[in-house]
C-alpha cells in the first residue's frame, strides 16, 4: 500500500475505510469456495465479510463523491447512517455515481442480471438484521409466524440454484451423477449417511451425498464470478473518484486501486482464484 501523505488523520480514516472494506470483500470471496452442506458455516462467514465489504465501500463512495461535489467538503454524518446497512439501496447510490461520471455508459454500470440482484438481496437482507441472527432468532421464537427465510437456504434457492441451472450443462450433471453412482457402490455398504442439503433436504445416502457435492463444487466458480462483478463495479467506481481527486488536487484523498486492484481484473481470474486478499 502506498504511504501516508504526513500524519494527515483524514487520509488515514479514509485509507482505514478503503482497507476494511476491500479485504472483507475478499475474505467472504475465499470463504464462499469453502462453503458447501459439510461445512455450513462457511456460508454465514462469507455473508457477514461481503455485506461489510460491500456496505463500507458503497458509503466509501458516496462519501467522496459528496466530497469532490462539495469543495472538498465531508458530508454530515446524517448523510451516511441515513441509509443503514440498506445494500440494495446503496448499490443503487453507487449506480448513480457511474451514470453520472459516464462509467455506465462505458459498460462499467452496475451488473443487474437475476443472479446479481439475489446476491445483493440476500445480503441486505442480512446486513440488515432480516437474517443475521437466524439460527438464535428461530431458537428464541422470535422467527414464529413471520415471513423470515433462513439466508443459507436463501442463498441456496436464489444464487446458487440459478448458477448451476444456467451453466451446469447436462452432459457434466449425467457425469457427475455417474461418478456418484460409482461412490455408491464402492463406499454405500460401509457408509451410514445422516446429512441435509443447505435448503434442509435429507440426504441419507452415498451417492446422493457426493452428487449434491459435485454440483456444489461446479457452483462455486461461478458464484465467486457473480460476486466478484459486483466488487469489480465498486472497485471501477472507487478508481473514478480517486483519479477525480487527483485532478482536484486533494491530496487527503487516497489512491484507492492501492486497496481495490485486485478485484479490477478479468472475469476468469473470479473463477480460477481461490484465495483473495488485498495484501
Amino acid at each position: 500500500m502506498q504511504g501516508s501523505p504526513g500524519a494527515n488523520p483524514t487520509w488515514r480514516a479514509l485509507a482505514r475505510e478503503a482497507g476494511i472494506g476491500a479485504e472483507h470483500i475478499a475474505i467472504g470471496m475465499t470463504a464462499l469456495g469453502k462453503a458447501d452442506f459439510s461445512h455450513e458455516w462457511r456460508y454465514s462467514q462469507a455473508f457477514f465479510a461481503l455485506s461489510v465489504g460491500f456496505e463500507r465501500t458503497a458509503k466509501l463512495e458516496l462519501v467522496v463523491d459528496y466530497t469532490l461535489n462539495s469543495n472538498g467538503q465531508f458530508p454530515p454524518p446524517r448523510m451516511v447512517r441515513a441509509y443503514g446497512h440498506d445494500l440494495r439501496t446503496l448499490f443503487g447510490r453507487v449506480q448513480d455515481i457511474a451514470v453520472r461520471r459516464g462509467l455506465a455508459k462505458a459498460g462499467k454500470g452496475l451488473p443487474s442480471t437475476p443472479i446479481h440482484n439475489a446476491i445483493v438481496d440476500v445480503l441486505s437482507d442480512f446486513a440488515d438484521n432480516v437474517t443475521r441472527y437466524y439460527n438464535l432468532d428461530f431458537l428464541t421464537g422470535a422467527t414464529s409466524g413471520k415471513n423470515v427465510a433462513d439466508p443459507i437456504s436463501d442463498w441456496f434457492r436464489r444464487v446458487i440454484d440459478p448458477i448451476l441451472a444456467m451453466h451446469y450443462a447436462k452432459r457434466t450433471k449425467e457425469r457427475d451423477r455417474e461418478r456418484a453412482q460409482i461412490q455408491e457402490v464402492l463406499l454405500g455398504p460401509y457408509t451410514l449417511i445422516r446429512a441435509h442439503d443447505e435448503i434442509g433436504n435429507p440426504i441419507t445416502s452415498v451417492s446422493k451425498a457426493a452428487e449434491h457435492a459435485f454440483a456444489t463444487r461446479f457452483a462455486i466458480p461461478y458464484t465467486r464470478l457473480y460476486v466478484g462483478q459486483l466488487a469489480r463495479f465498486l472497485a471501477q467506481v472507487i478508481d473514478e473518484l480517486s483519479d477525480a481527486a487527483r485532478s482536484a488536487r486533494l491530496d487527503v484523498i487516497p489512491v484507492f486501486s492501492d486497496f481495490y486492484r485486485v478485484f479490477l481484473t478479468q472475469d476468469r481470474f473470479f473463477r480460477e482464484l481461490k484465495t483473495w486478499t488485498i495484501f
